[in-house]
């Protein structure tokens, strides 16, 4: 009798200890761990969305189709509030509408002197981490 193996895919968990790396007045560099579940397939990929970004704040490597666990976002308006959320997706992900694995980190950009203090927190944790521009 032949074992009949059923292969479930769906798409991957969320993105695990989304952080941010280095920061400053105008850019922001955010790095984060794969999923623990990939959703059973080999096409994962992640997704940047930024809810007050304007068209010119570039996204490197990319904002979309993004392979890599790091992005920089440049560009961005100094003493300006952001909150910034990252999709790990496949290629079931666009008919699983009630997916919500997004990981977000809500920032406050740095002014420009040096005096400016600036609150960054990462969803998920109960502490602010105070940064200060140098």
């Amino acid at each position: 009798m032949a074992a009949l193996l059923r292969l479930i895919v769906e798409p991957p968990s969320a993105v695990r200890d989304l952080r941010i790396e280095n920061y400053s007045a105008d850019s922001v560099t955010l790095q984060w761990t794969s999923p623990s579940f990939d959703g059973n397939r080999d096409d994962m990929f992640y997704t940047v969305k930024c809810d007050r970004c304007s068209s010119s704040v570039r996204y490197s490597p990319s904002q979309t189709n993004l392979q890599e666990t790091t992005v920089t976002l440049t560009g961005l308006v100094p003493r300006t509030s952001y909150k910034v959320e990252i999709l790990a997706e496949n290629g079931v992900s666009s008919v699983d509408p009630v997916n919500t694995n997004a990981r977000e980190v809500s920032f406050i950009t740095l002014g420009s002197d040096s005096e400016t203090q600036a609150q960054i927190q990462a969803v998920g944790q109960t502490a602010w981490s105070n940064l200060f521009y140098q």
